[in-house]
């Protein structure tokens, strides 16, 4: 048997039970009277004043019509895990203090934005150079939600400090609450547009320890720099005979915190 043959036989091996593609005739159909909604507002707002009738009633995308067994929590948890990443339940962030200091490697720095951690972090030297976070071991952020359907978290420059810091840290730990879970990609990109609808999103969210001190909304999406991204376990790759490699590009190692709320 040739290398090729034993390469398919093992994917073909490999393969996960089948599963029924989800029902997206109802998305298709609330896309349809959003835009008709929309059509209505548009013509309304330019035709001349008339009598009071009735607003569209709005339209929103109901949920898969074939969920995946298990509670949101449970599917992030599962889906997490068997990607290469950890998870922890936490009630307090001050639980992490332990962590922190058993898994901080000498020589290497940990940084963090969170105020509650300051006694064991860095603070995080927002504007500096990119390249002098080539010994950061251990980097704790804040997530602004996480996704069931491939364990993966958002989050956006503004909750870095440094954009290339979740990607040059040693051993990445992402923190988000419990309550701050969706089901699938759908949802999270709805929830994305939500929050740059929304006015909290023109509030500028804390990016030093200083600044977190003032209770200010977070921003899920920053529309003055436009970058933010999803982030799904330690980096990996299995582009060369299918042999799984952590760290590849990015961190070796990913945790998250669940903040109980």
């Amino acid at each position: 048997m040739s290398s090729r043959d034993k390469i398919l036989n093992a994917v073909r091996k490999a393969q996960p039970a089948f599963r029924p593609l989800p029902d997206l005739s109802p998305l298709v159909a609330a896309a349809n009277a959003t835009a008709a909604n929309a059509t209505a507002t548009a013509a309304t707002a330019s035709a001349p004043p008339a009598t009071a009738s009735a607003a569209p009633a709005t339209a929103s995308a109901p949920p898969f019509a074939n969920p995946p067994v298990g509670s949101t929590l449970e599917r992030f948890t599962r889906t997490l895990e068997a990607i290469g990443g950890k998870v922890h339940t936490i009630f307090h962030l001050q639980e992490m203090i332990s962590w922190v200091l058993e898994h901080r490697a000498r020589g290497q720095r940990v940084l963090s934005s969170l105020p509650e951690l300051s006694a064991v972090t860095e603070a995080i030297p927002v504007g500096s150079d990119p390249h002098d976070l080539e010994n950061v071991g251990l980097a704790i952020l804040r997530g602004h939600f996480g996704v069931a359907e491939n364990g993966a978290i958002w989050i956006t420059e503004d909750q870095m400090g440094i954009r290339a810091l979740p990607f040059i840290t040693e051993h990445l730990a992402l923190v988000i609450s419990t309550t701050d879970l969706v089901d699938h990609m759908h949802a999270a990109y709805q929830r994305i547009n939500k929050a740059e609808q929304s006015p909290t999103t023109r509030q500028q969210s804390p990016t030093t320890r200083e600044e977190a001190t003032t209770p200010t909304e977070p921003r899920i999406a920053q529309t003055a720099s436009g970058f933010g991204t999803f982030i799904a376990g330690p980096s990996k790759t299995a582009d060369i005979e299918q042999s799984l490699v952590l760290g590849a590009h990015g961190p070796m190692g990913m945790s998250v915190f669940l903040l109980q709320d």
